[in-house]
């Protein structure tokens, strides 16, 4: 198989410019707002972490790096590797765009998550987070 089909940097762009409203929002304290937003969503019912499919462990790390470690370190480096932009922003941007389409199509819980790979292959990516899940189970949820 090739390399997964994500967008570029170029289209990711786009939203960026949208979020930090053109740059007068300072792209620090956008991520710092968006991962503290997220925070207290993947507080509330850590099962949404489902919603960001294969971008999950970009976002964690991202968390991780912040200082995050309320949802544990665990992390599929694999996945991390092919969907990192090499840039926290651009990650960021990516995770934030997956999760809001997974959202408005309705598959906020959903484990399984097609993807795309640059020769035209499409295959079903299983996410499971086992500290995630765990959190659920200890809350009830």
């Amino acid at each position: 198989m090739s390399a997964i089909s994500k967008p570029s940097a170029a289209d990711l762009a786009s939203l960026l410019a949208e979020a930090t409203e053109n740059g007068k929002i300072p792209e620090e304290t956008w991520r710092k707002k968006l991962l503290t937003s997220f925070t207290g969503v993947l507080t509330r019912n850590p099962l949404h972490y489902h919603c960001f499919g294969p971008y999950w462990w970009v976002f964690k790390a991202l968390l991780l790096e912040q200082g995050v470690t309320a949802f544990g370190d665990g992390m599929d480096a694999e996945w991390r590797e092919k969907m990192d932009y090499g840039s926290s922003t651009l990650n960021l941007l990516a995770a934030f765009a997956y999760y809001d389409a997974a959202f408005e199509q309705g598959l906020l819980l959903a484990q399984v998550h097609g993807v795309s790979y640059e020769d035209g292959e499409a295959a079903e990516y299983l996410l499971i987070d086992e500290d995630m899940e765990m959190l659920a189970i200890e809350r009830g949820l």
